[in-house]
């Protein structure tokens, strides 16, 4: 099944999902992969909104809009290469985007820098006014007790 993403802070983006029965079980799937949350999604078939409880199993083609709260955002890994993320809540706590970025790239032990400063963990991305398509740096942490 084809999904449009609709947000309105960026061009419209098409993923490919497996094909569910149910809207319910695909806003699941939303909810635990991108951290939006049922409230933010709207789903839409042919212009038309639906509800949570339709049978979505005969559809090859859905709209997503999601409400404006997330971000798309970037990431400067040590070897200078850059890597997208996927859609970000902007009330993600910064802990919960070092565990995404942990997932998804498989890394342990680092932090997250915005213009070379160092991102609370405690904090939310929206504490530090990061905008759409941000570059945000990986840095190893590093014991104040290593011996070099």
């Amino acid at each position: 099944m084809l999904i449009e993403i609709i947000n309105l802070n960026r061009d419209n983006e098409f993923i490919e999902a497996n094909n569910e029965n149910s809207l319910i079980n695909l806003k699941n799937t939303f909810y635990k992969t991108y951290q939006i949350s049922f409230d933010e999604q709207i789903w839409f078939y042919n212009n038309v909104m639906l509800t949570s409880s339709e049978d979505i199993s005969k559809v090859n083609k859905l709209s997503l809009f999601i409400k404006n709260s997330f971000l798309t955002l970037q990431i400067e890994m040590k070897d200078k290469k850059i890597y997208k993320l996927p859609l970000i809540n902007k009330n993600l706590l910064i802990k919960q985007l070092k565990k995404i970025i942990e997932n998804k790239f498989n890394l342990t032990d680092f932090n997250i820098f915005k213009n070379n400063l160092k991102l609370e963990e405690k904090k939310e991305i929206n504490d530090y006014h990061i905008t759409e398509n941000s570059i945000l740096n990986i840095k190893k942490e590093v014991s104040k007790y290593q011996i070099t």
